[in-house]
């Protein structure tokens, strides 16, 4: 390790979807041992370094990792501490595609999501249920069927899920406006709708032994329910106890638990095209 360099947690990224859309430019980045990241918001570009001496661990964020599985054994072959953060809400598909136009079949994801459980541990994989969305299509009773059909088939195969509710911010709204004329009618989930969900949610989870965490949802954190860390520095030293894992708190966002880490996409970038997507 190069002792004037201290290793960082590399994000890929919560600004567009590196695995399934550009695993080919992430595996020629790896050749170069760094990137040159854009500043979000209108700063100077900044490097962020990815040899194996200078990264204590890559946070993965996707919803189809299957594209990356080459990528997966190049960094297997250098010996990198990897964490994968997969998104499977059951959306795309049938009359709710229009929701995740460019994601596959919940199907074909909770296959792959096996697949890495079982390649890596399920400790190395979280499975994220967000957003969650309320429309005349997609009731309560949508979102308790859906957490219900997937965590059914993925909760021997990951130890947490996170949840978040749908922020309609303005060009949320906007997206999601178009689909609305074509008999889609959108609403920022009621409080009580929250919480005719939430305690269905509760019960499976338990049954499962599965740990249920909030993103950016501090007024749903009970006994049952705990404040999620999406980028868990002091998890991520459980799991890779050999590695120097930085433990720096940096939220992100307004209740974001997240932990220091270096962001390495690019916004707008997602060929995914989810209307209700922050980062477009």
């Amino acid at each position: 390790m190069n002792p004037t360099i201290s290793p960082n947690i590399v994000s890929v990224s919560r600004r567009t979807d590196i695995p399934a859309f550009f695993a080919n430019d992430f595996r020629e980045l790896l050749k170069a041992g760094k990137v040159t990241v854009k500043s979000p918001f209108g700063g100077k570009s900044y490097q962020v370094n990815l040899r194996s001496d200078t990264v204590a661990c890559f946070v993965f964020w996707s919803k189809n990792f299957q594209p990356f599985f080459p990528v997966l054994d190049v960094l297997d072959q250098r010996g990198d501490s990897v964490y994968f953060l997969f998104t499977i809400t059951g959306l795309a598909r049938g009359v709710t595609k229009p929701l995740e136009p460019g994601v596959p079949n919940p199907i074909d994801t909770v296959k792959t999501l096996i697949e890495l459980s079982e390649r890596y541990s399920p400790r190395q994989v979280a499975w994220r249920f967000d957003p969650i969305i309320f429309s005349n299509l997609t009731p309560v009773s949508f979102w308790l069927d859906a957490f219900q059909e997937l965590g059914e088939k993925l909760h021997r195969h990951v130890h947490r899920c996170i949840f978040s509710f749908c922020d309609f911010y303005r060009k949320v709204t906007r997206r999601l406006n178009t689909i609305e004329l074509s008999d889609w009618n959108f609403q920022d989930g009621t409080r009580e709708e929250k919480q005719e969900l939430l305690p269905g949610m509760q019960n499976l989870a338990q049954q499962w032994n599965l740990r249920l965490e909030t993103c950016c949802e501090d007024h749903w954190v009970t006994g049952d329910i705990k404040k999620g860390s999406c980028v868990d520095a002091p998890y991520l030293v459980h799991v890779f106890p050999d590695k120097k894992i930085p433990q720096r708190h940096h939220p992100t966002r307004k209740e974001c638990g997240c932990w220091e880490s270096r962001d390495i996409g690019t916004y707008s970038t997602c060929h995914a095209q989810c209307p209700y997507c922050y980062a477009s």
